[in-house]
């Protein structure tokens, strides 16, 4: 349906839209069509209900949103998941961890920590994807997943140290 054109209020020039006092003819949805978009929606309604009450992480859109369930209280700490590596070069670095250096997004690392811990060999991916995605970089030797902790007092920093979550060597063999 067209409308005729009318001038907006504001800066941004024309808007469309009928006129005032114009009669605009509207077409309900058929009955098909309602149908349909209930059952879509109640698939979605399904699909996160299930997600967040049997769901893991891995079941991304309809997992569980535990990740925006909390927050970090004032007198609490904030930790951040960070990777160190030491290259062939004999350089030690901090590689931040995310889809364009080491493939993969640094909360999908930390969803999958207690797996990391259980089986550290996991992070030879890590090392595998660096060297695909940086061909001229000096290949990882070792890799250390680290936990940057901050510690707060009523809302504001008072400290800040570094955890050893997990080490592996890379095997180059």
């Amino acid at each position: 349906m067209r409308f005729p054109l009318r001038v907006s209020s504001g800066t941004s020039g024309y808007t469309t839209g009928p006129l005032p006092g114009a009669e605009v003819a509207v077409r309900r949805l058929g009955a098909v069509s309602l149908a349909w978009r209930l059952v879509v929606l109640v698939i979605g309604v399904v699909l996160v209900a299930r997600g967040t009450l049997v769901g893991q992480e891995g079941d991304w859109p309809f997992g569980p949103m535990s990740q925006f369930a909390f927050r970090t209280g004032p007198n609490d700490a904030i930790h951040s998941t960070f990777l160190q590596a030491r290259n062939t070069a004999g350089q030690v670095i901090v590689i931040p961890i995310s889809r364009g250096q080491v493939g993969i997004a640094r909360a999908e690392i930390e969803g999958q920590l207690p797996d990391i811990v259980r089986e550290p060999s996991l992070l030879g991916g890590l090392a595998d994807a660096y060297r695909r995605l940086h061909p001229d970089e000096p290949a990882l030797e070792q890799l250390w997943l680290r936990d940057r902790v901050t510690d707060l007092y009523k809302g504001r920093a008072v400290g800040e140290h570094v955890d050893l979550i997990v080490g592996w060597p890379v095997d180059d063999g």
